[in-house]
């Protein structure tokens, strides 16, 4: 339930104070969602971040269309959006195998220490997304 308000609440909110912001706090959001696992002792725990990160998991993909729509020259839109898709797809099929893989160097599936250094990597991965929109400059920064 928390996935479906949240692919509906920040796209909408990205309309209002812009994407590149509303992805920065997304990325922030998930950060410490997935790291805030490292720290889960119950499943109650486990249950509540999982329903605060399901807010922010699935809801920047409309975001990253709508920016990309915005960015893209008069009539690429479709093209800026099939490379966005491609990214999705690609990290889609690239993460479980990655995971498996951090995992498995933590002591395999038995093991809580690779669980906790996959969750902390997937938390560095969101917060490099964030540096990544600072340093980005917008269409008007660009022109201007």
């Amino acid at each position: 339930m928390t996935g479906i308000f949240g692919q509906i609440l920040w796209p909408s909110i990205s309309d209002y104070i812009g994407r590149r912001t509303t992805i920065m706090i997304c990325g922030v959001w998930m950060a410490i969602g997935v790291g805030a696992f490292y720290f889960a002792g119950s499943m109650a725990a486990y249950v509540g971040i999982q329903l605060f990160f399901g807010l922010v998991a699935n809801a920047v993909w409309p975001i990253y269309y709508a920016a990309t729509s915005d960015s893209a020259p008069v009539g690429a839109h479709s093209t800026a959006n099939g490379v966005i898709t491609t990214a999705m797809f690609c990290g889609g099929g690239l993460a479980p195998l990655l995971m498996g893989g951090i995992i498995g160097l933590g002591g395999g599936w038995q093991s809580i220490t690779g669980y906790n250094t996959s969750f902390l990597f997937v938390a560095g991965c969101a917060l490099l997304g964030v540096l990544c929109q600072v340093f980005n400059r917008t269409r008007q920064e660009v022109a201007g």
